[in-house]
């Protein structure tokens, strides 16, 4: 069982490559430490953290399933406005590109809806067949089942490395949004997600 993300990271869907399905405990405590509101992407003056702004703040007090975005339409020009100046000049972003601005052109309600068509975006992309079930029965105590917080990724100084937008300026940034790979990497993006599982699996071993 996992964490709805927002444009999740490149160790949770390196995690979720293999799966036929996943489960989504949405009746659970909203956890701020897990970050579901937030995404890390390369821009052209470093690391830039994209937050989902929330109806009531980000000390949200009650289940995942309730909690809301504070909608305006703001926050989504400003989120796709620096994904596009971050990625304009990508190898994929022509393709790609007018697919994710489609995203945010279209209101949010609960998190949890708006994270899901993050992630149905990126399985469309990726090619791959999974089922997610978003109504997952918690554990008998309330408390999220396993889940993301429970992943251990590998060191970001041996992550496997791809060419990036900036990386000549910055060098190498591991473990960024899905995002960051689906536009350097394009088709190529399942292959890079398969070996970093299969290296995982090796090192853990």
């Amino acid at each position: 069982m996992y964490d709805y993300q927002y444009f999740g990271s490149i160790e949770l869907y390196s995690t979720l490559v293999n799966s036929k399905n996943i489960k989504f405990c949405i009746d659970s405590l909203y956890l701020k430490a897990l970050h579901p509101n937030r995404t890390r992407i390369y821009g052209p003056n470093g690391l830039i953290s994209l937050s989902v702004p929330l109806l009531g703040g980000r000390n949200q007090r009650g289940l995942f399933k309730d909690v809301r975005v504070a909608d305006d339409g703001k926050w989504r020009r400003i989120h796709w406005r620096s994904i596009h100046d971050s990625y304009r000049k990508s190898p994929w972003f022509e393709e790609l590109g007018w697919r994710v601005e489609l995203l945010y052109q279209k209101p949010a309600g609960f998190l949890y809806d708006w994270n899901l068509g993050c992630m149905q975006f990126c399985f469309e992309t990726l090619k791959l067949k999974t089922d997610i079930l978003a109504h997952y029965p918690c554990s008998d105590n309330g408390d999220p089942l396993p889940s993301t917080k429970d992943l251990h990724p590998i060191d970001d100084i041996n992550y496997p490395t791809y060419q990036q937008v900036f990386m000549d300026r910055f060098g190498f940034m591991a473990n960024l949004s899905i995002l960051d790979l689906l536009f350097c990497e394009g088709p190529g993006a399942i292959d890079y997600l398969l070996k970093l599982n299969q290296y995982k699996n090796s090192i853990s071993s």
